[in-house]
């Protein structure tokens, strides 16, 4: 089992009303590969010594002074009602060992990555996209996120979106960077980037299946998912994995294995 160890907690807040940002120190020998998961844990009022733990998705660089996690809150959940609770400077529990296998790793470098989640599934890319290994590995990175409304759209803080934002291999490379979000609820100018120029694209209530097999991601980005040439990460809803997984395999992808290297990889967020 692993260590336990108090943190304290450096920022908390309310994003929007269904998600939690929470940041907490990051101990000096607490390491991660992005991707992985660290397990954090929270006293409960239900019983006196109770700890509730719940497994998050780092999306915070590794080389930073705290973890930062994007929490969805749930009314009367056994976690989210006492992380609702706790203030900045609380302290709160951490496993010293991180988890998890859904990281860049898995590829081989070269050719094209494509990075498809929903909702909070966005976490692993917010780190990924903050080191260097993504920027250098691929030709193209392509991230494409689905959200239910574009109030649900949380995470500009962490993504490169803006020149100013961006560190110096990032500015670098993006050129190879496009990002589309995807609102299923409604038809919405998304604001998407392109090989680094911004753009607008509309999008009505689509899934990945659809968007990738319509033709309508390949209109956008002059670019299309093939066996040879790209690589597939698939976090968050977990219907939306198994449709979009079956999908792939159509086009002759399979699913990476540490014994045996494929082109998806794959994130179940519950």
């Amino acid at each position: 089992m692993a260590q336990t160890i108090n943190v304290t907690v450096t920022s908390i807040r309310m994003v929007k009303s269904n998600i939690i940002r929470l940041e907490i120190f990051r101990p000096a020998d607490y390491q991660f590969v992005p991707g992985q998961f660290a397990r954090i844990g929270i006293s409960s009022d239900d019983k006196v010594g109770s700890t509730v733990w719940r497994a998050q998705t780092i999306a915070s660089r590794p080389e930073g002074p705290a973890l930062t996690f994007y929490i969805v809150y749930l009314e009367n959940q056994q976690f989210s009602e006492p992380l609702k609770r706790i203030k900045q400077g609380d302290q709160i529990f951490l496993d010293a060992v991180s988890y998890g296998h859904f990281t860049l790793d898995r590829f081989s470098a070269g050719g094209d990555i494509w990075l498809f989640s929903t909702g909070s599934g966005i976490a692993p890319y917010l780190c990924m996209l903050q080191q260097k290994k993504i920027w250098e590995d691929f030709a193209n990175i392509i991230l494409i996120s689905s959200f239910k409304d574009e109030t649900q759209f949380v995470y500009e803080e962490s993504l490169p979106l803006t020149f100013e934002r961006l560190s110096s291999f990032q500015l670098e490379n993006y050129h190879k960077f496009s990002f589309v979000p995807v609102f299923t609820r409604k038809k919405v100018v998304s604001e998407c980037i392109v090989k680094g120029i911004k753009t607008d694209s509309v999008f009505s209530g689509a899934y990945f299946e659809e968007i990738i097999s319509n033709g309508a991601l390949n209109l956008i980005l002059k670019n299309s998912i093939s066996a040879k040439n790209s690589k597939v990460m698939l976090s968050g809803n977990p219907n939306m994995i198994k449709t979009t997984r079956n999908y792939l395999k159509t086009l002759d992808l399979r699913s990476s294995r540490r014994d045996s290297p494929g082109q998806i990889a794959v994130e179940n967020y519950w």
